[in-house]
């Protein structure tokens, strides 16, 4: 029974910024995809 109520536990946490997990995911693959843009930009500009 202790292994079930941890995994429920664990199943019904709340992400620490967003409300779903799933806003937080597509957040960081956004902001992955913005810092990846960011250091082609920069490569380009000072190459």
């Amino acid at each position: 029974m202790k292994i079930e109520n941890s995994e429920k536990q664990l199943q019904d946490e709340k992400p620490p910024i967003f409300k779903t997990w799933r806003q937080m995911y597509i957040f960081v693959l956004v902001f992955h995809a913005l810092v990846i843009a960011a250091f082609y930009v920069f490569t380009k500009m000072f190459s």
